[in-house]
């Protein structure tokens, strides 16, 4: 899917965005970030990018060190989805462990049937 690049009107967030996902985000990052709060940030559209590329997690994870710089509700709404995000993933985790043993004696029983 093509996605038209960002223009000035969410260049803040976009930079923002950026700034922020990091994966491992270090004190110089952090004060990066914080340099960009001092403009105006429509939480809105960070959000929304975040959604769009699949960062909400990991924004979350670093914005929460920030948790002064960054209204409640959106670090609410993060960490909502943060927490949806790791269920998701235990729940999937099950699955696979629950395929995989009905698959392992699927192939154990082909095996002692064709000895």
């Amino acid at each position: 899917m093509n996605r038209p690049a960002p223009t000035a009107s969410v260049a803040p967030e976009w930079n923002v965005l950026l700034a922020a996902s990091s994966p491992d985000l270090r004190e110089r990052g952090l004060n990066h970030i914080l340099l960009l709060l001092e403009k105006p940030v429509d939480w809105d559209a960070v959000l929304r990018l975040a959604e769009q590329h699949g960062t909400s997690s990991l924004l979350y994870h670093n914005l929460a060190a920030l948790q002064n710089a960054v209204p409640s509700a959106v670090l609410t709404t993060l960490r909502q989805g943060y927490e949806r995000n790791i269920h998701k993933s235990l729940f999937l985790a099950r699955e696979l462990i629950r395929v995989c043993r009905v698959m392992a004696r699927q192939v154990s029983n082909f095996t002692a049937q064709s000895r």
